[in-house]
């Protein structure tokens, strides 16, 4: 998609549509792009699974680029235009929650811009409360973080929150099992 803030204009127009091929994106890999006139965006793909918690960093050289993450099913999952260095995107920890093959969307901020871009793929272990006192922030870009724990039926668990920054009622903490709710 693009959206113009310029001002309309009346007349005629010529939409092209083109079929696009994704490449393919491992992890610990890094991908270069090469953006100009005829090639506004770049997709790869790559394989997750539930629980994976995955992070992407986009590296531009001389070009500002957008990052979209997309679900199995193609449905956007986040956005990023600038929380990386200057002007570029970065997802940090996502956790994958269907298993299946995810797409990285990679856009030139600006149609017919050049430059290229360093887009690197990494997936690290879901950190779990068993490695003990653990920090967690969240924020617009990074809005939500799960965390494990095992545990045996019947065992009684304590969890202590404290917020150090923010208002404490924007915080929901949700516990579940096999997709079943146990805290709300």
């Amino acid at each position: 998609s693009y959206n113009s803030s310029a001002t309309p204009s009346f007349g005629a127009y010529r939409l092209l549509v083109e079929r696009i091929t994704a490449g393919a994106i491992e992890y610990d890999d890094t991908q270069t792009l090469t953006f100009n006139e005829s090639v506004f965006g770049s997709y790869l793909t790559f394989d997750a699974s539930v629980g994976d918690v995955l992070s992407a960093t986009v590296t531009g050289d001389g070009i500002d680029t957008q990052l979209r993450l997309l679900g199995p099913d193609g449905n956007v999952l986040l956005s990023d235009d600038d929380s990386g260095a200057g002007v570029d995107p970065e997802m940090q920890n996502y956790t994958a929650t269907v298993a299946g093959t995810y797409t990285l969307a990679i856009t030139a901020y600006t149609p017919a811009a050049t430059g290229s871009a360093d887009v690197t793929l990494t997936r690290t272990e879901q950190r779990t409360l068993a490695q003990g006192v653990l920090s967690v922030r969240l924020d617009d870009k990074q809005p939500t973080e799960t965390l494990t724990l095992d545990a045996v039926s019947g065992e009684e668990i304590q969890l202590e929150i404290a917020v150090t920054s923010g208002i404490p009622n924007d915080l929901t903490v949700q516990a579940a099992q096999n997709d079943e709710i146990l805290m709300d």
